[in-house]
């Protein structure tokens, strides 16, 4: 079965009047929204009328360096997932996406860290991938001990997805005294971006994945 345009044209249609209903009430582009405008837009998820779910398998804590981060742990997990979240650097949430974050933990059986940094405009650049640093540096000395395994990787969606490029390459350099960092160098391992669409890449690989991988793309 064939499906044309003209079949989903009613879906569409219905789609396209439900969303310009509910951005009739949302400042237009270019306008700063009150307080109390952005704080509701921040906790609905922008698109949402209700604030997301929060599972009670995620777990509040707060790291090293003064950041808060989310945590989904499985049953068993053969690595960790630090995950950041989408938003523009001024939008989400650590606790935006707990369905999905333990779906995944359980279906790939990876611990999840979620990063609340913080946003913009109130804290500008860089506290955001002061944030992320600080959580990723935690992580790195601290995932043997709390989650059993040393296999890292980091990803996002949209600005997580930049925020966690940063990161990597924050990480390659030693640690600077960012106000939330605390001193001193830790001893890194490389963290690894993973996407939707390929296979994770993980560190540190076994032997045998060593011997096949090129030492360049490592």
């Amino acid at each position: 079965m064939t499906i044309t345009d003209e079949d989903c044209l009613p879906e569409t249609l219905a789609f396209n009047e439900h969303f310009e209903a509910a951005a009739a009430s949302r400042p237009a582009r270019g306008q700063a929204p009150s307080p109390a405008m952005l704080a509701l837009l921040r906790r609905n998820r922008l698109g949402g009328d209700t604030p997301p779910e929060r599972l009670p398998h995620g777990r509040d804590r707060v790291v090293e360096g003064g950041v808060t981060v989310r945590v989904f742990v499985p049953d068993h997990a053969d690595g960790v997932y630090l995950h950041i979240h989408g938003g523009g650097w001024a939008f989400g949430s650590a606790d935006g996406q707990d369905e999905r974050l333990w779906r995944l933990a359980e279906q790939a059986g990876l611990a999840v860290v979620s990063v609340e940094y913080r946003l913009a405009p109130e804290h500008p650049f860089p506290a955001g991938p002061d944030d992320c640093e600080a959580a990723a540096r935690w992580l790195v000395k601290h995932a043997a001990a709390e989650f059993g395994t040393e296999r890292l990787l980091i990803g996002g969606e949209s600005a997580g997805a930049h925020l966690s490029v940063v990161t990597l390459l924050r990480l390659s350099r030693p640690a600077r005294h960012h106000r939330r960092v605390p001193g001193g160098p830790p001893a890194l391992r490389p963290l690894r971006p993973v996407d939707d669409t390929k296979p994770a890449v993980v560190w540190p690989p076994t032997t045998a994945e060593q011997h096949r991988r090129d030492p360049g793309q490592l």
